[in-house]
């Protein structure tokens, strides 16, 4: 962070219903416009008790967001989420050739966002 005490980059997980955080679809969370971080007592998920970062958080307080997925899986929550996929050029940006098998997109989130992982953007 720097002295605005903001974090430079979140790096987060997704699952296949499209949750990041404990950020459940439908949830009242998602609706939460003050609170930084909430308890939740009813996640859908195991463990039903949890604590979770809000969108708030995510998106006042976060400078950079990663997501991270593997698998089939969350393909089609990437594919609803993004839209204008694009194949990146290879000057365009930096990337490591000794990554097998990864590849590098351009891509813009969908508005109104399908799943609470595409209502994060960061600052």
């Amino acid at each position: 962070t720097d002295d605005d005490g903001k974090i430079d980059c979140a790096l987060l997980g997704f699952g296949p219903d499209g949750h990041t955080c404990s950020l459940f679809p439908n949830h009242k969370l998602l609706s939460e416009q003050n609170r930084l971080v909430a308890s939740i007592d009813d996640s859908p998920k195991p463990p039903p008790s949890r604590i979770t970062l809000t969108l708030p958080f995510l998106n006042k307080c976060c400078r950079q967001i990663i997501f991270c997925g593997a698998g089939e899986s969350k393909r089609p929550i990437i594919q609803a989420v993004f839209t204008d996929v694009e194949k990146a050029n290879n000057n365009a940006v930096k990337h490591d050739d000794s990554v097998l098998g990864a590849k590098v997109a351009l891509v813009a989130l969908c508005h109104p966002a399908p799943y609470p992982c595409g209502m994060v953007h960061g600052c």
